[in-house]
């Protein structure tokens, strides 16, 4: 018979800490039995607009290109993650789709993948012309390099929340 992993258990208690910084996506692993990893690709908020989005908002084809660019970045992360994981941020940009997903803004607040794509929805409206304002969504190339990106995380890296840190 199997024993269930209990939450004080050190291997049952392993996290990713994710930041998305200007030119980089950057995680930590640790917790656990091993020692912490850490990994960066290039992609991050600022080289994302400043490459692909020329427009504000981004249209729904420089959205495009984006992925495709962010995907083949995020392959090299794939090897790191496992089922145990927990997606962590201190990420103040996260915080801020967090509020505009309509989720609590505050530590131990989960986002779930789900609201994620959601406020994706609501930013692809906009490239296809409905005002930002209507949408309640932050306006600028930064915000949804920032967005994309974290939708993309999750989504390939199947993480199906990510908990805000103060």
């Amino acid at each position: 018979m199997l024993a269930k992993e209990s939450a004080s258990d050190p291997a049952s208690s392993r996290t990713m800490l994710l930041a998305i910084g200007p030119e980089q996506l950057s995680v930590r692993i640790s917790g656990g039995m091993q020692p912490p990893v850490m990994q960066s690709v290039d992609v991050g908020v600022e080289s994302i607009a400043r490459s692909w989005f020329k427009h504000e908002p981004p249209t729904a084809l420089e959205l495009e290109q984006a992925i495709e660019v962010i995907e083949e970045a995020l392959e090299a992360l794939r090897g790191l993650i496992a089922p145990d994981l927990r997606l962590l941020t201190e990420d103040k940009g996260v915080l801020e789709i967090a509020e505009l997903a309509a989720a609590p803004a505050q530590a131990g607040t989960r986002l779930s993948r789900d609201l994620v794509e959601q406020t994706f929805g609501r930013l692809a409206a906009i490239t296809q012309g409905r005002p930002a304002s209507i949408e309640g969504l932050t306006e600028g190339c930064f915000f949804a390099a920032r967005l994309l990106i974290l939708r993309e995380f999750m989504h390939h890296m199947k993480f199906d929340a990510i908990s805000l840190e103060a």
